[in-house]
């Protein structure tokens, strides 16, 4: 129904290659200093914390694959833990790249194991003469082939905030996410100096952040004097700290919902949620890397450390536009993916038995959204994050919800996308009025119009705030830090 823990995951999973720092004398070589960190294997293991609370842990090593030391292996593991609508539910991934080692030295092949809450696959890659192959395997499926074309990610990008540490200067580099088959471009500034305490002992700490293009997040990574790092901060929120493996691995029983909700003020009722509607939020110390403008949504001026947020829910006016349409943003929101399967025959064939003869793209739309919730289970720890997976058990939580709809839009040519942000749920059972993470659709029609296939909302209500789209891991800045004081129905004019 709402969103998972999908989001920390996918940010902690960009800084799988990011936590083996020995503490080795340092060559004054940087580079020789850089591989010199695996001449003596150790894992190295870090809690991961969400508002404090312990969710998972994740560990790192890396090592020579021969005796010639021509080749470089970077192993990781995590796991995330936590309680979603009663139930337990976990994801594990293990991650193996193998490099040249040497300065620039490519990436040779990978493999990556995904479990638990999002499906399971395994995918396996090599580097080809015509870029990287990669085939995957999921369960009671045939295997697959991928071909993503040139991994720019080298050994260097691998740990760049380590290199970045060492040089003690700015540095740029790329890198590769294999859950979602993209590259980003990625840089490090020399951050604060500070000294922080670690066991309950002060100790002199560099920052390195790291920023990520695409994902418009900032990472802050603390090392000591030797180049030890001990913390690793997504957002206030959210962090990694380095610990001994039994203490690592010794995790909190945290309700996910509890934890990261934003509760209102009071509750709100369905009169004033439901199109045509308009809401205003008042925000307090609101993170303003979140504050996406859509057309249905704008954010006024802060004072203060107030904010006011305006959230409307509107049909679009008529008449609309058929399908197919061109994509206001060049073809991105038509493209399939490894996720979003849009390209398959069956996909294809469901979409058009969906629609029928309906040739409205808006009119298409509304089918789509009330198909997607009506044969979908609402369902947590049965996920799966691609279309066919989907398909195949049809059920899950707002993300299969959103991620289907999205898929059987962009087969028949209507440009969607999905929108990651908060939602006011009432049918959620807890007795806080609050907002819940959870993803929906942004459909184009014309104009851009977002419905909710999740909870059969032909247009999402004002009780939906967004905070990003797709899978931008911005969104966990937002984590403990949303605060709402006041919200109140925008009265309409006579």
């Amino acid at each position: 129904m709402l969103l998972r823990h999908r989001t920390p995951l996918l940010a902690f999973g960009l800084l799988w290659g990011a936590v083996v720092f020995a503490q080795t004398p340092p060559p004054k070589n940087t580079f020789a200093r850089y591989l010199a960190e695996c001449e003596k294997p150790a894992v190295e293991f870090f809690g991961v914390f969400l508002a404090e609370q312990k969710v998972g842990y994740m560990s790192s090593t890396c090592g020579f694959v021969d005796k010639g030391k021509t080749q470089l292996r970077m192993q990781s593991h995590m796991l995330m833990r936590v309680r979603v609508g009663g139930k337990e539910v976990s994801r594990e991934v293990t991650q193996e790249e193998v490099y040249e080692a040497k300065p620039q030295g490519k990436l040779l092949h990978m493999t990556v194991l995904l479990k638990g809450d999002g499906g399971e696959q395994t995918l396996r890659g090599k580097r080809t003469n015509q870029g990287f192959e990669v085939v995957r395997e999921r369960p009671g499926m045939p295997k697959d082939t991928l071909r993503p074309g040139e991994v720019l990610q080298t050994l260097e990008d691998a740990n760049l905030p380590f290199l970045s540490f060492l040089q003690k200067a700015p540095l740029q580099g790329n890198q590769w996410d294999w859950t979602e088959f993209r590259g980003q471009g990625i840089e490090t500034r020399m951050g604060k100096t500070q000294t922080r305490r670690v066991g309950g002992i002060p100790a002199h700490m560099q920052e390195i952040v790291l920023h990520l293009s695409k994902d418009k997040l900032n990472i802050s990574y603390w090392f000591d004097e030797a180049g030890q790092l001990h913390e690793v901060e997504l957002a206030l929120g959210l962090r990694a700290v380095a610990q001994p493996e039994e203490t690592a691995k010794t995790l909190d029983k945290v309700d996910l919902f509890g934890l990261v909700r934003v509760v209102l003020p009071k509750a709100l009722s369905t009169k004033a949620l439901q199109a045509p509607s308009v809401l205003n939020y008042t925000l307090k110390d609101f993170p303003q890397g979140l504050a996406v403008s859509l057309g249905r949504q704008t954010f006024g001026p802060l004072k203060d450390g107030l904010q006011n947020l305006r959230v409307e829910a509107l049909l679009p006016p008529r008449p609309q536009a058929n399908f197919p349409l061109k994509d206001p943003e060049a073809g991105k929101n038509l493209e399939a993916t490894p996720q979003i399967e849009s390209g398959l025959p069956a996909v294809l064939a469901l979409a058009k038995k969906v629609v029928g003869k309906e040739k409205n793209a808006w009119a298409a739309a509304q089918k789509i959204n009330r198909w997607v919730f009506q044969n979908m289970k609402k369902s947590y720890g049965a996920s799966a994050d691609t279309t066919q997976l989907i398909l195949q058990q049809m059920k899950g939580d707002c993300t299969e919800h959103s991620l289907l709809a999205v898929s059987l839009l962009r087969s028949l040519g209507i440009p969607a996308r999905r929108v990651n942000g908060l939602v006011y749920a009432p049918q959620v059972d807890d007795p806080v009025p609050a907002l819940y993470w959870h993803q929906w659709v942004e459909v184009y029609v014309g104009l851009w119009v977002e419905m909710d296939p999740t909870f059969n909302e032909a247009v999402a209500s004002s009780g939906h705030i967004a905070l990003g789209r797709e899978l931008e891991t911005q969104m966990v800045q937002g984590f403990g830090q949303i605060h709402i004081v006041e919200v109140h129905p925008e009265k309409k004019e006579r």
